[in-house]
């Protein structure tokens, strides 16, 4: 049974045998020896603390595509979907409670304010799904995704119920200055999610 644990901590660096070793109450004694085995065999090698530091500091990036496309799933893709119908449900209610003196000065700002809220609730469960916060490039594509997806989704059912058709333009340059004004308003709009989060890991109530 050592022998399992020594294959497998051959490539934990000498930090993380070190705290099998400082928690040894949480580890069998099996793999307690064999840490300390390993870390006795091992000479410090500061090549080591340079790979560990770099690769900190790939997962720290914020515009490291590198973790979000590895985890990227078909969960994340239902998860979008379904956030996406409950957002335009939610919105045919207040379209039907418009007329309401509660709502007649305040409907487009509710719509609006929903829309963002479904936003962050989309890197909630991100975070819940995966045990880890999406970086900033990560949190883009899901807003990203998301935006089509409601395009989508509102424009066939637009045809189906209304028969009508959402006016698309047809110059090449409008949907150029469309599509780049999008990307950099999702940008501008994850840069403030992210100070957001900041604040919110300082005070340890981390949620995305």
């Amino acid at each position: 049974m050592e022998r399992q644990f020594i294959e497998r901590y051959k490539r934990k660096t000498r930090r993380e045998l070190q705290q099998i070793i400082n928690n040894r109450a949480d580890y069998r004694e099996e793999a307690v020896r064999a840490a300390e085995k390993l870390l006795g065999e091992s000479d410090e090698d500061p090549r080591e603390e340079i790979s560990v530091a770099r690769t900190a500091c790939k997962r720290n990036n914020p515009f490291g595509p590198i973790l979000f496309a590895r985890s990227f799933s078909y969960r994340d893709v239902l998860t979008v979907i379904s956030s996406t119908l409950l957002c335009m449900a939610l919105f045919q209610i207040l379209n039907y409670y418009k007329d309401e003196f509660v709502f007649v000065e305040y409907y487009p700002f509710l719509k609006l304010f929903l829309f963002f809220v479904f936003i962050i609730i989309n890197h909630v469960l991100y975070f819940k799904e995966h045990k880890r916060s999406n970086d900033l490039l990560g949190r883009s594509m899901v807003d990203l995704f998301f935006f089509l997806s409601f395009m989508l989704f509102y424009s066939v059912y637009e045809y189906v119920v209304y028969d009508s058709v959402f006016p698309l333009p047809l110059n090449a340059q409008v949907i150029v200055f469309l599509a780049i004004f999008t990307v950099f308003s999702i940008l501008l709009f994850e840069t403030i999610v992210d100070f957001i989060k900041y604040l919110l890991i300082k005070m340890k109530c981390q949620i995305f």
